[in-house]
This record gives structure tokens, C-alpha cells and sequence, in this order.
């Protein structure tokens, strides 16, 4: 007679997929809205800061001036960069990759704050006039989001980490039983 196996009928279990992109899997309860609700303001900035005038006003103040400055060229190069640099950051994000978001919209937020200050030298003739700082200094307020997106995917995490190495060994008062002096 042949022995009869039986096999185990349970499967492994898999573990959930996020469902959407603007669904940290680490997240939960409360947190879980806020990241949502904060990714989705983001991706309003991006669009609109970023993408449409990050790439169309730049280029509306190359092709509308008769004899561009070259410094005016200059910045307009930057607000083009730092403009690109954000929605990489925005869809490093979506991806997971909260911590390379931040840096990469941190660098993107220098180039901000580069165009700002040419553009400041460019019009310091006219006080009435600040040039465009209407159009691309909203994008600091993108990484403002990322920042506290980062921080609240990665807080739970880092505090858990730092319960458990307070918690491997704590001292004795008493001192340990197990010292040989």
C-alpha cells in the first residue's frame, strides 16, 4: 500500500500591495489620510508650479523678449532646471523613495532660491517690479510637503527603532546576577 500525503492546504500569505500610488504601505489610521491628502496637494503644485509654469513661462520669457540679457537667460535656465528637478522629486516620491525626494527637492529649492536672487538683480532698477517671483516661488511650499510626507512615513519607523534599542538591555539597579566580580 502506497502512504497518503496530505498536503498543507494553506497558502502563503502575501503581503498586501499598495492599492494606490498615494498610499504609503507603512502607514495607517490617521497617517495614512494625511499622507494621502498631502501627496495629492503636492501633486496640484507640481502641475501647476512645476509643470505648466515651470516649463511655459520660462520659455514665454525667452521667445517674448525682442534681445533677451544674458542674465535674464541665466535664470530662466535655472527656473527650467530647478522646475525639472521637481517633478523628478514629485515622482520619486510616488515611488516610495520619500528620503531621495526630499534631497532631490531640496536641491530643486536652491535653484529657486538662485532664480529669485537673479531675478532681484535683473529688476533692482525698477522697486515696483520683482520680476516673475509670482510663478516659481510657490515650489518651496513643494518641498515643505515632501518634508512633512517624509516625516510622517519615516517618524513611526525611526521612533520604533529607537524604542527597541532603549529596550535590548536596560540597567539594572540591583546590578546583574550574572557579573562575576
Amino acid at each position: 500500500m502506497k502512504k497518503q500525503v496530505k498536503l498543507n492546504s494553506k497558502k502563503p500569505e502575501k503581503p498586501n500591495p499598495v492599492k494606490s500610488i498615494f498610499a504609503a504601505e507603512y502607514c495607517t489610521g490617521k497617517t495614512l489620510m494625511a499622507v494621502t491628502v498631502l501627496k495629492m496637494f503636492e501633486m496640484i503644485l507640481v502641475t501647476i508650479f512645476g509643470l505648466f509654469l515651470g516649463i511655459f513661462a520660462p520659455l514665454s520669457v525667452f521667445l517674448g523678449a525682442e534681445d533677451p540679457l544674458p542674465e535674464a537667460i541665466r535664470a530662466g535656465v535655472v527656473w527650467l532646471i530647478s522646475s525639472a528637478l521637481y517633478i523628478v522629486g514629485f515622482f520619486a516620491l510616488m515611488l516610495g523613495n520619500s528620503k531621495i525626494a526630499l534631497i532631490i527637492q531640496c536641491v530643486a529649492s536652491v535653484g529657486t532660491l538662485i532664480t529669485y536672487s537673479s531675478y532681484q538683480e535683473l529688476y533692482a532698477d525698477d522697486p515696483n517690479f520683482m520680476g516673475p517671483t509670482l510663478l516659481y516661488m510657490p515650489c518651496i511650499f513643494i518641498t515643505l510637503f515632501t518634508l512633512a510626507i517624509m516625516l510622517a512615513i519615516n517618524m513611526p519607523k525611526w521612533l520604533d527603532k529607537r524604542q527597541k534599542t532603549l529596550n535590548e538591555k536596560a540597567p539594572s539597579i540591583l546590578g546583574d546576577d550574572n557579573e562575576k566580580e
